[in-house]
């Protein structure tokens, strides 16, 4: 038998895999359903439609119709509220449903996971405009529900106040008109029974508004202050350590990447055309990780003698690893990303140089960072890390592009796909737990050289290829070196990129490079663990 027409409040359960109890419950509920339906092809037509299937990969099979859903074997449906005898939605997962019906699902006997769920991944489907007003009108309606009444209103507020409290800066901070909505409708709260948690959601809104993490650090660990004016090209190596340029650039970067939200990681948002509007903190952290690892290479490559170019080299290392201690791996792998940079790479000569014991630490530096079974190694190092921790944003986007790519927020019948948004929520929640303790709790911001990170001005690339091939020229004799050298030093002037580059090496070199020697040394430049990472191209599907 088929049913064509289902009431408004129609919710279909399958129990939890590896749920003993779940799934004895699940197959009488599956009786009692079919002996009454039959195998039923459910309405979702409805704005109340809700389905709770499997968490175990289980096919969707749709009818030609896109306003119905068939059921699968083991799912349960319960409609207008009335679940049969020794059902527990708690033991079962939400796979898809109508907005309305995933809003009543919020404001009942939901589990925690599906609250946090939905409130992290709501924006890829609905506003918060949207969802408070969704939230006020259930409020307003529980008066129809009879002896309910109390318990809608506490979860009501009960889902406002994790909201609130959980989602304050990306949802309300910002949007004076869903602040202002949302104080109407505290003052609209008030009753015997459940007044006084409207107190508390209104003690909830003004402490988010105001509160701010403190530092328990008794005592900053002394730093570096500069007494001049520092170069925005070069870093002044021999003025200051790599510990404490480490320990300000992991400030810098983790105030970036505590700003990012949860809407900006939902549909590829860092990809589209809005990406500036839609993504502007991910695109911040991205930009930084470039910005880092061009810096690098022409700190390298625009020194003028091969003694300082050593020394510049072992600098970075020791930049590299101290940030890797710091939990800065974003920053690190942006030092990497220069120092294996083309221009500095194949500088073999400087490498050599640097001594076994420098090139032992740059091997196993680099070892940990392998992208080799999706960046197995580096993964599991970032999850036994504890906070303060900027993680590399690359994984995370990686993941959300297979995961966009590979499943539709909206399936063919309509209907919202709550197993997308979970894996999603996932992501997001692996994204979130490191931006509540800060570099700046443990370490004193230098503003003069936070300043001057902001300020760094990058060198064109092209040229520093070009000046590269000055320093260690392909296949040419030591005679033709020395001159080179001489003519190298001529051009090295306090202005370090001639108006036109490439004009300029064709005249040094005596000709124009063979396009095919070039274009084999860009390629090797990318067949490293990572390169310079973009916020324009998706990861390759394996």
């Amino acid at each position: 038998m088929t049913l064509q027409h289902m009431s408004d409040d129609t919710i279909v359960f399958v129990p939890l895999k590896g749920n003993a109890k779940a799934k004895k419950a699940g197959s009488t509920q599956e009786m009692s359903f079919h002996k009454r339906f039959g195998k039923a092809i459910a309405s979702a037509e409805s704005d109340s439609y809700l389905s709770m299937i499997k968490t175990e990969k289980t096919p969707h099979k749709f009818s030609k119709s896109r306003s119905s859903i068939a059921l699968t074997k083991g799912q349960t449906v319960v409609r207008n509220g009335a679940t049969p005898e020794g059902f527990s939605p708690k033991e079962f997962k939400v796979s898809c449903g109508t907005l309305s019906a995933l809003i009543n699902h919020l404001t009942s006997d939901c589990d925690v996971e599906f609250r946090t769920t939905f409130l992290l991944t709501y924006r890829g489907f609905t506003t918060p405009e949207y969802l408070l007003s969704a939230l006020r009108e259930r409020f307003r309606n529980a008066n129809k529900e009879g002896d309910t009444i109390t318990k809608v209103h506490l979860r009501v507020v009960g889902a406002l106040k994790a909201w609130v409290e959980n989602h304050w800066n990306s949802d309300f901070a910002e949007n004076e008109g869903v602040r202002n909505t949302l104080q109407e409708f505290v003052s609209e709260l008030d009753g015997p029974v459940w007044g006084a948690r409207a107190k508390q959601l209104q003690s909830t809104i003004e402490r988010q508004a105001v509160s701010k993490i403190q530092s328990t650090v008794d005592k900053f660990p002394e730093v570096f202050h500069p007494t001049g004016e520092l170069s925005t090209k070069f870093v002044p190596i021999g003025a200051f350590s790599a510990i404490e340029a480490a320990r300000q650039i992991a400030i810098y970067a983790f105030h970036i990447y505590e700003k990012i939200s949860p809407s900006e990681l939902l549909n590829q948002a860092w990809c589209t055309k809005e990406k500036e509007e839609r993504s502007p903190n991910v695109l911040a952290l991205i930009r930084f990780f470039n910005k880092l690892a061009n810096f690098t290479s022409q700190n390298i490559i625009m020194h003028r003698t091969p003694a300082d170019r050593v020394a510049a080299l072992r600098w970075f290392i020791s930049l590299s690893e101290e940030l890797f201690k710091l939990n800065d791996i974003s920053s690190s792998l942006g030092v990497q990303g220069g120092l294996e940079s083309t221009e500095v790479n194949r500088l073999s000569h400087t490498w050599k140089d640097i001594g076994e014991i420098w090139n032992i630490r740059w091997k196993q530096l680099t070892n940990m960072s392998q992208s080799d079974k999706n960046h197995k190694m580096l993964r599991y190092h970032i999850l036994q890390c504890a906070p303060p921790l900027v993680p590399f944003i690359g994984l995370f986007l990686k993941d959300l592009t297979f995961i966009e790519d590979g499943n539709a927020t909206i399936l063919e019948n309509g209907l919202i796909n709550m197993e997308k948004c979970t894996m999603v929520s996932n992501i997001i929640q692996s994204i979130q737990q490191y931006q509540e303790l800060g570099y700046h709790l443990h370490y004193e911001t230098v503003p003069e050289l936070q300043e001057w990170i902001a300020n760094w001005e990058l060198i064109d690339e092209e040229y520093l290829f070009q000046r590269s091939l000055l320093i260690e020229p392909r296949k040419l004799d030591w005679t033709s070196y020395g001159k080179l050298l001489e003519q190298y030093e001529e051009l090295n002037t306090e202005a370090p990129c001639p108006p036109k580059p490439i004009e300029e090496k064709k005249k040094i070199l005596g000709g124009k490079e063979s396009p095919k020697s070039r274009k084999k040394s860009k390629k090797s430049s990318k067949k490293g663990k990572y390169s310079t990472l973009s916020q324009t191209t998706k990861p390759k599907k394996h």
